[in-house]
């Protein structure tokens, strides 16, 4: 694909940022100590198992790169945790 022709341009971590569910659940166990994580059984045909956002061609035209490293977005969801106590939890039937 041609960077010039397309008019969307991504700003994100790229390959260098990215992060499983797995290790964002060892983050926060780190953080927090173990939870229960209740699993529901409702089909999410909508979620995704893997995503990488390329953020090229904001480097390209703008030198764009990103500036946080992982370690630094986990404790940002963490202080995001503590200052927002319940915002992850939801009623079963949502």
């Amino acid at each position: 694909m041609n960077l010039l022709i397309t008019g969307i341009c991504g700003f994100a971590g790229g390959t260098g940022n990215t992060f499983s569910w797995l290790q964002l659940s060892r983050s926060c166990r780190e953080q927090f100590g173990e939870q229960k994580i209740n699993a529901g059984d409702t089909p999410r045909p909508f979620d995704i198992p893997w995503m990488t956002m390329d953020s090229s061609r904001a480097r390209l035209f703008w030198n764009w790169r990103p500036q946080m490293k992982l370690a630094e977005i986990f404790e940002e969801i963490g202080k995001h945790a503590v200052a927002g106590k319940g915002w992850l939890y939801f009623p079963a039937d949502c």
